[in-house]
């Protein structure tokens, strides 16, 4: 990759090159020979469509239990990690709902049990 620092930007392709904007640069770099069609039908990809399949149930199944949890209590490393933690045990082969339900015991379950503390009221003026 280059960067061009000429008077005229180059965004797009044409021939070999391709060119575009990153961190308010302009970036030139050589045409890549990956296609859309090459990912989704070359066998040397199965394994990347795979890992996409189970991102894809990971991603579904990380927001019906992190919804469940009180506002207060949301962080969202708990969102990512309820992701990481389906996607591991959807690589292992187990089903969806065991998923759910491990991840409800073992996230969920305890956090609910918390009380729940509420936030102190904000003064009129809006400082603290």
């Amino acid at each position: 990759m280059a960067i061009n620092r000429g008077d005229h930007k180059f965004i797009g392709t044409r021939n070999v090159l391709t060119g575009y904007m990153a961190g308010g640069q302009n970036i030139v770099r050589s045409r890549s020979s990956l296609t859309g069609e090459r990912v989704k039908n070359d066998p040397a990809f199965d394994g990347f469509r795979k890992s996409c399949s189970r991102m894809t149930k990971a991603s579904v199944l990380a927001p019906s239990l992190y919804n469940q949890i009180p506002k207060q209590l949301k962080r969202f490393s708990l969102y990512r990690q309820l992701t990481g933690e389906a996607l591991k045990m959807l690589k292992q082969g187990k089903d969806q709902t065991d998923i759910v339900e491990k991840l409800q015991v073992l996230y969920i379950a305890p956090l609910l049990e918390q009380p729940v503390k509420q936030n102190p009221p904000t003064p009129s003026n809006g400082f603290r």
